[in-house]
């Protein structure tokens, strides 16, 4: 097996020939991170309409790969679903919903 090189760089900064980008569970259209967000500039906004399209899945391994075209030096972007958090992250995180705060006080 050839081996892999992992570097860690600004989005779009890099040689590579794959940029990969985490896509979280419960993404609307505007959960990329801020260093995603500036690569959505250079590429036009191409991200965001990918996922106000709905053609950008959190679900674990669901891949997307956009050809950039040569708009930034990565030749491919990879969005890489992240699937649901781990349970120990879940029970920390607040609850958001009345269905939610219900289950949690029991009611």
């Amino acid at each position: 097996m050839g081996e892999v090189t992992i570097e860690v760089e600004a989005p779009g900064d890099g040689e590579a020939a794959s940029l990969a980008i985490p896509y979280p569970e419960g993404s609307p259209g505007g959960a990329f991170s801020n260093g995603a967000r500036e690569l959505d500039g250079r590429l036009k906004g191409r991200l965001q309409r990918l996922a106000d399209g709905g053609e950008l899945k959190s679900d674990l391994g669901a891949t997307v790969v956009l050809h950039t075209d040569g708009e930034v030096k990565a030749r491919r972007i990879e969005i890489i679903g992240q699937g649901s958090p781990p349970i120990e992250a879940q029970a920390k995180a607040p609850a958001t919903d009345e269905k939610t705060k219900a289950q949690a006080s029991g009611g």
